[in-house]
Parts: structure tokens; sequence; C-alpha cells
């Protein structure tokens, strides 16, 4: 009786062990709304690769990763990204009682992965490559320490068929008031911008007063009269709230 409750074990802990990759796809695309999913799975759930793609597959990253399976004994989530190459991303990640600790962290994706993340973007179209670092973040219920810095370029915004270029923006983002908050500015581009961005509570939320530069054509200014009423010096404030998540 024992040799058959000791083989059951054996092989409940031997299904759960070799469980493929792919049975990850399901959660992912159930925590996005399938706005994102995981494709061209390979491996076991807790070392594998695979491709994280957009639901139309017009944007897709290559990604690896490995969970350390002692530390889920005692209720921690580790969790390693690993990278074969500069477009993977790497880091690692622990989750333990609501609590969260990066380090390394290091991902760049599409500009266009961003709408499936962001919906509120899902009005434009985005251009360039965001590269965003986290060397070191920890949040947890009462206390965050950190940063997380992000560099968007090529910036583009596509607006119904008309590029605006953004040249280079940087977001520099850090714990505050129980949340995120940072500062977005840009360098080029025929708009200056100069904004902020925060997380509270799960709403995002931003203000950004946008500035034509020389460079900016007439379609530009055109555009950028109809968004919003502009000051003396033709800038004019946008903003935008989330709905909780």
């Amino acid at each position: 009786m024992l040799r058959v409750v000791l083989g059951a074990v054996a092989l409940v802990a031997a299904c759960l062990l070799l469980a493929p990759a792919s049975l990850l796809d399901a959660p992912l695309a159930a925590r996005t709304g399938e706005r994102l999913r995981l494709a061209d799975a390979h491996g076991v759930w807790w070392r594998g690769h695979g491709v994280l793609a957009t639901r139309d597959g017009s944007a897709r990253v290559p990604i690896g990763w490995r969970v350390a399976l002692a530390p889920l004994l005692a209720g921690s989530l580790v969790l390693t990204l690993r990278g074969d190459d500069e477009a993977m991303p790497t880091g690692t990640l622990a989750l333990r009682d609501g609590a969260l600790a990066v380090r390394d962290l290091h991902v760049v994706v599409p500009a266009t992965m961003l709408s499936a993340v962001v919906p509120a973007l899902s009005a434009v179209g985005l251009r360039g490559a965001v590269d965003a670092r986290a060397p070191s973040f920890a949040w947890r219920r009462d206390s965050a320490s950190g940063t997380v810095d992000a560099t968007w370029q090529p910036a583009t915004i596509v607006a119904g068929v008309l590029p605006i270029d953004l040249g280079r923006v940087v977001v520099n983002a850090r714990p505050a008031g129980g949340g995120i908050e940072g500062t977005v500015r840009n360098a080029g581009g025929a708009l200056a911008v100069d904004g902020s961005v925060d997380v509270h509570d799960g709403i995002a939320g931003g203000s950004f007063k946008l500035v034509p530069t020389a460079s900016a054509s007439s379609a530009v200014r055109a555009l950028l009269a109809l968004t919003g009423h502009a000051d003396d010096a033709g800038a004019i404030t946008l903003t935008w709230r989330s709905d909780r998540r």
C-alpha cells in the first residue's frame, strides 16, 4: 500500500514538474484581457522559452525564464528572465506576501506593445522601441524604493495617417505616495514634451505640455490646435486617466 501511495505522489509530482510551458498562455491571456499571448512556447512551465506577442502578432519579443523551485515551498515566487541575446529581457523578480523585489531588470520592447498594456494608447499608432531598466526596485504594502527608467526612440506617434516625430523620449519613475510617479521629457522632434505620469491604486494618469518646435510641419501644428486650447506660446496641455484595472 505504501508503495502505491508513494508511486502516486511521485507521478503527481512528475506531472506538475513536467507540465509544458505552453500552459502559461491561458493565464497570461486572462490577466491581460487577451491583449498579450505566449506563443511558440517550449520547455516546461518552470524553465522554458517562447515569444511574448500582442493578440494580432504585430509586436513580438522573445523571452526565456526560470522559476526557482525551492522558494516555492516557502511561498515565494522567484523568476529569472534569461536572455540569449540583447533582444531578450533579463533580470530577477521575487514575489512574496504581496511584496515585489526586482533586480537588474532590462527589457526592450516594440513601442506598439505598449498599446496592449495600456488600452488608452490603442487610439494612436506607436513606432520605435522602448528600453526599460530597473537596477533595483522594491514594492511593499507600506514602502517602496528604487527607480524605473525608460527611453523610447525613435519615438513616433501616428495620429490617423500623420506621423509625429518626438525624437528621444525619456521617462524617469520612482515610488511616491503609495504609488509610482515620474517625469516625461524629450529631445528633438516636432513637439517638445514636458509632462508627468503616475500610477496609484491601479489607476494610471498623466499630464503633458506640448509645444511645437521649429521643425513642426503645418499639419502637426494644425492637429495640435485641434486637441486643446493653446497658450500664448502655442503650447497645449493634455491630461488623461485610465479606468481601474
